[in-house]
């Protein structure tokens, strides 16, 4: 990996930038999550309106399946004015180069569609650090110091077409940024970390029925505008009620 540092003066072209969020129905632990709700509206609309909130979009598009198991989620989408896009089921890599590549745009900043806690304002923070146009990744997350399911990761569209050529790891074609970690020297990444290394260990992605539990109960408990700071916290006193 090339470090380096960002000079204020540098000039360049600001590229567009798009959020696409990825998200299916399926979902071996816990089926059908996208439409579960937390606090009385679907996890996928949470995703929505908090990706909603970053300025400098071009858009926001949610990138789902083919399959015929995620009809229903893309109607759900389309109702609330959100455009979708459908590709491959298993090779989210194709899916996302695919989209990028549909939308026109350079670059775009990658949202798991089971983050409902995913933080604005630290999107907006890898966007203003996109200075040089010869970058391939922004990151949070290579080394991890913020919580499960507040990653930040905004991805160079030609990066991830190179990508999408140097590979067909099935592990590497269903997790879209795993290729950049595994040959960082590859590709100029720029981390940004915490501070607090200790939140790498808090859950704020929904992944069980245990998470949604205590992320509803987050929601309901501090409201919907809880930042990740508070909501990693918080959630230290949640405890299940059997």
């Amino acid at each position: 990996m090339v470090r380096f540092r960002v000079g204020k003066s540098y000039r360049f072209k600001r590229m567009k930038v798009a959020a696409i969020i990825f998200s299916r129905m399926a979902s071996s632990r816990l089926p059908g999550k996208a439409l579960r709700h937390i606090a009385g509206e679907p996890l996928i609309k949470r995703v929505i309106n908090r990706v909603s909130k970053v300025k400098k979009l071009s858009t926001v598009v949610v990138a789902t399946s083919n399959s015929k198991n995620d009809d229903r989620l893309v109607e759900y989408i389309q109702s609330l004015n959100i455009e979708v896009f459908r590709g491959a089921a298993h090779d989210v890599l194709n899916r996302a180069v695919s989209c990028a590549s549909y939308l026109g745009v350079d670059k775009f900043i990658r949202i798991n569609g089971d983050s409902p806690l995913i933080d604005p304002e630290l999107l907006e923070k890898g966007i203003e650090m996109w200075r040089e146009p010869n970058l391939d990744l922004i990151s949070n997350v290579f080394p991890r110091t913020y919580p499960v399911g507040t990653s930040v990761d905004i991805i160079k569209t030609d990066s991830l077409k190179k990508i999408l050529s140097l590979t067909v790891d099935s592990c590497d074609r269903e997790h879209v940024t795993r290729f950049f970690y595994r040959n960082p020297e590859k590709f100029r990444i720029l981390n940004f970390e915490s501070g607090r290394s200790e939140l790498r260990e808090v859950r704020l992605a929904v992944d069980t029925e245990e998470d949604l539990e205590r992320i509803d109960w987050l929601f309901k408990e501090f409201g919907g505008l809880i930042n990740f700071e508070m909501a990693a916290e918080k959630s230290l006193l949640w405890s299940r009620v059997e």
